[in-house]
């Protein structure tokens, strides 16, 4: 997916994208366990985020191999 000298460009760019997470995954979670005093809508929060990160990662498979399924 790419020549090897661009790895490092690559694992930049991801981590850069990680870094999004982490700098608002908190405040947000603090945001909703404020007013409800509990911690039921973080975890659909929480949820809710890997559930959309997985349907993205079969959309960008899909899009680049054509099948969901099966080996490159």
């Amino acid at each position: 997916m790419g020549d090897i000298k661009d790895a490092g460009r690559r694992a930049g760019m991801f981590m850069t994208l990680c870094a999004f997470g982490a700098i608002a995954g908190p405040p947000i979670s603090g945001a909703l366990i404020s007013p409800t005093k509990g911690f039921v809508y973080t975890g659909y929060y929480a949820g809710g985020i890997v559930v959309i990160s997985i349907v993205l990662m079969l959309a960008a498979r899909y899009f680049h191999l054509r099948r969901l399924w099966g080996k490159f």
